[in-house]
């Protein structure tokens, strides 16, 4: 997969552009001088586990919720949609190192190198809380944007994996939590799909 890097960069721009909160300007600032977050993977194995599938995948999320929210009258303004789809996964900024991986080669049978990912957590945060921890630390989140970024994996979340019933409760006081899920596994599990390594 080929990801125009500039392009993907000016798109980000343009939507973090309708963000126009105090504090959105130092937030971008932080993402753009002291992240990697328009060269991290958007995983280590899965989808977009390649340079700048994290920068790809949170505008595709961007997009699935505005097209959500367009088809279906959702009523979210663009500046939640763009908040929530580019920001919700900022938990992985500075989160992934570069690694020599091996496989076997179907193909031929034999064991081959490529280059791969793997995690270095250093600030173990959890995963939706970590992404509204980074963005608080610059700007106020909604209740609904803050229940949305926290809740985005749905079910894969670990408390919800570990018995929790709170993102039930969630989904049924914050609609955006189930769209901005819907968007996000949209992006991972079809668009995005079978796209291991760029």
């Amino acid at each position: 997969m080929k990801i125009n890097i500039e392009k993907a960069i000016e798109s980000f721009r343009i939507n973090f552009s309708l963000i126009r909160r105090d504090g959105a300007d130092e937030l971008l600032k932080w993402i753009e001088s002291e992240t990697d977050f328009y060269t991290a993977p958007a995983s280590a194995a899965n989808h977009l586990a390649c340079g700048s599938g994290l920068l790809v995948h949170s505008l595709n999320v961007r997009n699935n919720l505005d097209l959500l929210n367009h088809r279906l009258n959702l009523g979210f303004s663009d500046e939640t949609v763009s908040v929530c789809g580019l920001l919700h996964d900022l938990t992985k900024v500075n989160f992934y190192i570069p690694i020599q991986k091996r496989r076997i080669n179907t193909e031929t049978g034999k064991w081959e190198t490529y280059n791969g990912y793997a995690y270095d957590d250093r600030f173990p945060f959890g995963h939706g809380e970590k992404s509204v921890w980074y963005i608080t630390q610059f700007m106020k989140l909604t209740d609904e944007e803050a229940q949305a970024i926290n809740w985005h994996m749905g079910a894969f979340d670990d408390r919800v994996k570990g018995g929790s019933r709170s993102y039930n409760e969630a989904v049924g006081r914050y609609p955006l939590v189930f769209w901005l899920h819907t968007a996000d596994q949209k992006a991972s599990g079809i668009d995005e799909r079978g796209v291991e390594n760029g």
